[in-house]
């Protein structure tokens, strides 16, 4: 399956405030794109069902502060992830790994978020 995602803001200020008037809202990001692809089967006859995929986000740069005077640089992130299921659907394993290329970026208030990181779960379910 594949899907795409765009969001666009004007964040604008129409305060009738001078230093205020026609800058962007802060903590508003004017774009941001998701893409993900992933595949989904069962490619061995007694092996469970073998989920991946790939996605990519992008988000625009923005400001903290009213008057635009503290920007927030934009980021980019590739994600990936596969999980496996076993005994009827019953066991899933799975690993996801984000920010694969350790990529800088921040969050809303200009803090750096962590790099790359893994992630590996393990869940039981008492019915299928």
């Amino acid at each position: 399956d594949l899907s795409a995602r765009c969001t666009a803001l004007l964040p604008r200020d129409d305060s009738p405030e001078p230093e205020y008037h026609h800058k962007d809202l802060p903590m508003r990001t004017r774009w941001q794109v998701d893409l993900r692809a992933g595949l989904s089967g069962r490619p061995f006859r007694r092996a469970g069902l073998l989920n991946g995929w790939l996605a990519w986000r992008w988000q625009a740069d923005h400001f903290t502060d009213r008057s635009n005077r503290i920007a927030v640089p934009g980021g980019t992130s590739l994600d990936a992830g596969a999980a496996v299921t076993a005994l009827s659907d019953r066991l899933r394993l799975a690993l996801r790994v984000d920010n694969l290329l350790d990529q800088a970026n921040f969050d809303l208030i200009g803090y750096p978020l962590p790099g790359r990181r893994a992630m590996l779960t393990l869940d039981w379910r008492t019915k299928p």
